[in-house]
Parts: C-alpha cells; sequence; structure tokens
C-alpha cells in the first residue's frame, strides 16, 4: 500500500525543511566551535606557571583581538600575576568599556580574609602575656624614700589599666 503525502507537504515545503535543517546545524556546529574556542583561550590563559608567561600569552590575545574572558583576573590575581592583571584591565577590559570592578573587589576580599585567618593564627603565638619593665622615679630625703611607679614603657605615654602580678 503506498503511503499518501497530505498536500501542505508539498516538494516545496520539503526542500525548505530540508535546507533549514542544514543551516541549522552548521550553525549550531559553529556556536560550539566558538564555545570551546573560548574554552581553550580560558585554559591556555589559566595554565601558565609563572608571570612572564601570562604576559606572553595575554600579549598574544590581545595582538590577535581574541576576548578574553574576565574570569581569568581572578585566577591572575590568586596566582599573584599583577602586572599581567593590570595589563588585562587596561587593555581589555577599560577600552571595552567591560566593568570588572565587582569581580576584582570579590576576590580581593576572599584573599584578605585567608590572609587575616592566617595571620590571626600566627598571632597565636604571640599572644602570651609581655612582661613590661614600669617607668620609675625615685626620691629621697634623710628620713623617707619616694618611688613613683607608672604601669607603662615611660612617664609620658598611656599607663596600664589592668595589672596582674603574675
Amino acid at each position: 500500500k503506498k503511503r499518501q503525502i497530505p498536500s501542505h507537504f508539498s516538494l516545496f515545503n520539503m526542500r525548505v525543511i530540508w535546507q533549514a535543517l542544514v543551516i541549522s546545524t552548521f550553525l549550531l556546529a559553529f556556536m560550539l566551535a566558538q564555545g570551546r574556542a573560548d574554552d581553550t583561550t580560558l585554559e591556555r590563559l589559566q595554565k601558565v606557571e609563572d608571570e612572564q608567561q601570562a604576559l606572553a600569552i595575554v600579549d598574544e590575545f590581545l595582538t590577535a583581538g581574541t576576548e578574553i574572558p574576565s574570569e581569568i583576573l581572578d585566577t591572575y590575581i590568586r596566582k599573584e600575576f599583577y602586572e599581567a592583571a593590570e595589563l588585562l584591565i587596561r587593555e581589555e577590559f577599560l577600552k571595552k568599556e567591560i566593568d570588572v570592578a565587582q569581580d576584582i573587589r570579590k576576590t580581593v576580599q576572599d584573599i584578605k580574609k585567608n590572609l587575616d585567618s592566617i595571620n590571626n593564627l600566627a598571632n597565636l603565638f604571640a599572644s602570651k602575656l609581655h612582661a613590661v619593665t614600669p617607668a620609675l622615679q625615685w626620691a629621697q630625703d634623710p628620713d623617707k624614700i619616694f618611688l613613683n611607679v607608672k604601669y607603662a614603657h615611660r612617664f609620658d605615654s598611656p599607663g596600664c589599666l589592668d595589672v596582674r602580678d603574675e
């Protein structure tokens, strides 16, 4: 039994549908390739080991006109590649008017928080009580001795209010 093609699926309509399918497939392949190129760019920028290599790759991408993703700033700041980060900000993001201030602020705050935590741990060793030799003035006459003691390093500095004898 032969199948009848409905009249609204004429040969012309089938050809237009087929062309649209082919074009959309090519567009999808192009978009995926572009996304893969961006991933490759980001991967190359992130894999650098020293700042000179980072500067060379950034300069190569800037010269070629390759779009550089702003996520790389976080990586470069955390790796302490400050010259490369400054170059990116000046030559890529400021010229293209891309606002990266919020991202940079967040990265800097995270780094400061981590450094403060490490510093606080290190200060636990230094937080033992320190012995302070008090400032002392001495005077005497034939019958008496006068001592003026101030619990501070010098007489002209503020004194300690909470003194304990240990």
